[in-house]
């Protein structure tokens, strides 16, 4: 875990899957609020 690069990519990923984790939470709790109103 010394190089750099191999960091860089690991961050990057992970950079991807957190914002793709917020996309799904936000559309989850979008349908939640909608089931609520109905």
């Amino acid at each position: 875990g010394s190089d750099p690069r191999v960091a860089t990519c690991r961050g990057k990923l992970q950079n991807k899957r957190s914002k793709l984790n917020q996309e799904i939470n936000k559309e989850l709790r979008l349908r939640a609020g909608a089931e609520n109103l109905f």
